[in-house]
């Protein structure tokens, strides 16, 4: 579920915002219609897809990969995850 909201929705992109994209989950979530699927459940499997493609890009040498994938995990986190499922880290979104 996450690698297809990763990949379907562009997640982590910033060429849309927060809000947008947080939008774009709830409306995937829904489609799935199952009660295990929220935005928040998504967006954090999407963010462990993200960080995997990160570490195999760094393993396998290629960094081009590795770099856009850390960069679209940590989006995620900022923008998506921090909002639906708060840390408590005190995370600040970037736009």
């Amino acid at each position: 579920m996450g690698y297809s909201a990763f990949a379907w929705l562009d997640l982590g992109n910033p060429d849309y915002t927060g809000d947008e994209q947080i939008r774009r989950l709830f409306v995937f979530a829904k489609g799935y219609g199952l009660k295990q699927c929220s935005a928040a459940a998504i967006a954090t499997d999407a963010i462990a897809r993200q960080t995997a493609l990160a570490v195999s890009g760094k393993t396998r040498g290629n960094a081009d990969i590795a770099a856009w994938a850390e960069s679209a995990a940590i989006w995620t986190v900022l923008n998506v995850t921090e909002r639906l499922a708060p840390t408590g880290y005190g995370l600040i979104a970037r736009v």
